[in-house]
């Protein structure tokens, strides 16, 4: 259902060619004439005839006017809706009523959705900036800094949803159970090797832009790669270059150059003109030298 229960959702079940289908509308859960409004959208959108119509569900119980439209018009259609419809004086009590069966089925939702990540997800290293929007969460998870006062890497478990979304449980002081982060983290580590994919590109073209790094790999998470012990040795010797410069412009990909490189200003656009939304991680340009990593920039 639709937050707003101002606007009553209906769903039209059509049948066409032995094939079914759903046609979702809305209309103002008050109207005398709701449903009627939304078939008109459906039938218009979807270029639909009441004779395709098997069933239709509401979440509000129709008026009167509407259910002898829905019994003229679709009448061997099986019907059903959630909420009773309420007398003149009596939507503010229904419309709170329905705002909290809606929010404790959200709620349930959610919960269903972590026990079935807390079940099935693997431990991982997740990033985190410092100018995240989510920045005082880090506060109650233990981490550790990359940068000082500008990157960390703290721990989460993570899995595919029910719903084909990416869902974290975030390792809090006290999900650490008495286990000490090290080691933990040395389990995230392992697990984020797993099916790291590393692939080396070159432009035959423009041989003189020398190597460039992209890494990905078959679950979530990529670019906390930057937390592997050695990482940045490993890298140097493929690219051929002490320094590098590494681009994450979404947290599942880090892409990776000589700082010098002719890659180098591909990689920082990439990273200034990422889509991602910032969450834990903004799309951030880093340096990578003996010395230890550096914030480059990053996406305003």
């Amino acid at each position: 259902m639709d937050t707003d229960v101002s606007r009553n959702v209906v769903v039209f079940q059509l049948r066409r060619r032995l094939k079914q289908t759903h046609a979702i509308a809305d209309g103002p859960t008050k109207a005398d004439d709701c449903v009627q409004q939304a078939w008109f959208k459906v039938r218009a959108e979807n270029n639909a005839e009441a004779k395709n119509v098997v069933a239709l569900h509401s979440e509000w119980e129709p008026s009167e006017n509407d259910l002898a439209f829905i019994h003229k018009q679709f009448p061997k259609a099986k019907f059903t809706y959630n909420f009773q419809r309420p007398g003149p004086d009596g939507w503010e009590a229904a419309f709170a009523v329905a705002r909290r069966v809606v929010a404790e089925a959200g709620m349930a939702q959610a919960k269903i959705g972590m026990q079935h990540v807390a079940k099935r997800g693997e431990l991982l290293p997740v990033l985190w900036s410092g100018s995240s929007p989510k920045r005082t969460m880090l506060e109650h998870l233990p981490h550790h800094p990359l940068v000082p006062g500008r990157l960390f890497v703290a721990l989460a478990t993570v899995a595919q949803t029910p719903h084909g979304t990416i869902g974290m449980n975030h390792v809090t002081h006290a999900g650490l159970e008495g286990r000490q982060f090290a080691d933990m983290m040395g389990e995230a580590v392992a697990n984020l090797t797993q099916g790291l994919q590393i692939e080396g590109r070159s432009d035959p073209a423009r041989p003189e832009k020398g190597q460039l790094v992209v890494l990905r790999r078959s679950g979530p998470f990529a670019a906390s790669a930057l937390a592997l012990p050695g990482f940045r040795e490993r890298v140097a010797a493929q690219v051929g270059s002490e320094d590098l410069l590494a681009g994450v412009p979404e947290p599942d990909t880090l892409v990776l150059t000589g700082i010098n490189s002719g890659w180098a200003p591909e990689v920082e656009q990439s990273v200034l003109r990422s889509p991602c939304e910032p969450s834990e991680m903004v799309p951030t340009l880093l340096s990578l030298t003996p010395a230890g990593i550096h914030i480059e920039a990053e996406r305003q």
